[in-house]
């Protein structure tokens, strides 16, 4: 007798499901230069791509935030970022986030040379939710090892991780995203120069 199919899945091709507006990919010598990005935050940024590990790779300030080849995590409750991380990962991120208030979202899909796209404002928070690991089927399973492989290189240990991720040792954090809508992001779009000609 076939599974039943989870109603859990990773997105890695398409836009997350909460995105009312796609708009990209834009250079970021134009995102830097509309948003008065200062060096360091460009390094901050730059950095994002060489950053080892397993949780979401995200820069933030007050009104944007840049989020580097996310796993996104669909389901019938909601869209979430999705990362793994020492215990108490959760509640720094979430100690980090609780000030931030919505913000204007670019990611950088896993797709290979996607470049940066704007996905509409949004408001991110730190949500609890059942292990999903077990949950996922193992296409999910295989393609998240693959991306988390690319990120750390050599040093990257599957059967590690997978036991780490079932004994605990690794703590999931999802960081749900709920859009504020077609309207204000393109206000941000059009308050920023980043409408094009």
């Amino acid at each position: 007798m076939k599974a039943k199919a989870s109603p859990w899945y990773i997105q890695f091709d398409d836009a997350p499901a909460t995105v009312v507006v796609n708009h990209g990919a834009i250079p970021f010598d134009i995102l830097s230069r509309q948003l008065e990005l200062d060096d360091e935050n460009e390094i901050d940024i730059a950095s994002l791509e060489s950053t080892a590990g397993y949780d979401t790779r995200i820069w933030s300030r007050n009104d944007a935030a840049f989020i580097f080849r996310p796993i996104v995590l669909e389901g019938p409750s909601g869209t979430f970022l999705i990362g793994w991380g020492k215990p108490g990962l959760a509640k720094q991120i979430k100690q980090l986030m609780q000030h931030l208030g919505d913000l204007n979202l670019f990611i950088w899909p896993t797709k290979e040379n996607a470049g940066w796209f704007y996905v509409g404002k949004h408001s991110l928070t730190v949500t609890e939710v059942d292990p999903m690991w077990p949950r996922l089927d193992k296409t999910d399973k295989r393609r998240i090892l693959a991306e988390l492989g690319d990120r750390n290189g050599g040093g990257f240990n599957s059967s590690q991780f997978r036991e780490d991720v079932k004994r605990g040792q690794l703590e999931q954090c999802c960081i749900r995203m709920e859009s504020k809508g077609r309207e204000e992001s393109h206000d941000f779009l059009r308050d920023y120069g980043l409408l094009g000609d």
